[in-house]
């Protein structure tokens, strides 16, 4: 939940700076991919530069919530959609939400 604030944030800033209350981010404050002629995308950019890549969630089919659960984090190193994606660590994130400690290696 702290990621998808941090995102956010990013666009209120844009907001704030331009004063537009729906603002268009510079297209140079993009990844790659989700970079157009027109616009760009700050949050995934602040997720690019804060996390060293981009965090996706897909859904476990597995799980019995479906689609209505959180999903799997993997981190990408990129926004490229073909880029490789490293899941992230379930203990890594138990850990860390729990506070029992703190482990600089998040990554599975």
């Amino acid at each position: 939940m702290g990621l998808t604030a941090g995102h956010e944030i990013v666009h209120i800033f844009s907001g704030f700076l331009t004063g537009a209350n729906r603002p268009n981010t510079p297209p140079e404050i993009s990844l790659f991919s989700y970079r157009n002629m027109s616009t760009g995308e700050a949050g995934r950019y602040w997720d690019s530069e804060s996390l060293g890549g981009v965090v996706e969630f897909y859904e476990d089919r597995k799980d019995p919530l479906g689609n209505k659960q959180a999903g799997i984090p993997y981190l990408f190193g990129d926004g490229h959609r073909n880029s490789e994606g490293r899941r992230i660590s379930d203990n890594y994130i138990d850990e860390f939400v729990s506070r029992s400690k703190f482990s600089p290696v998040f990554l599975s």
